[in-house]
């Protein structure tokens, strides 16, 4: 079996209970939208999301509340980020 360990430097600030874990985003050149994997996120399409850290991914930074645009599976969904990527 794999297996992936994620080390800190220090401890969180912060600890959220049912989060689902880690969310991973993906972009693709010249597309606004914004995949995230989030294993059990539990949105629907027109519900709110929140990056509450600033975060550059594909020329794009995201930060602040995004409208969850479309659920492909329990895994994953897509959110419009308002800018195009790199």
């Amino acid at each position: 079996a794999n297996r992936v360990q994620f080390l800190a430097a220090s401890p969180a600030l912060e600890s959220q209970n049912n989060q689902g874990g880690t969310r991973l985003f993906s972009t693709n050149s010249g597309s606004s939208t914004v995949g995230c994997i989030l294993p059990g996120h539990g949105v629907a399409v027109g519900d709110e999301i929140t990056v509450d850290i600033s975060l550059a991914i594909g020329g794009l930074t995201l930060l602040g509340d995004y409208t969850v645009a479309s659920v492909v599976n329990g895994y994953e969904f897509t959110f419009d980020a308002g800018a195009s990527a790199g």
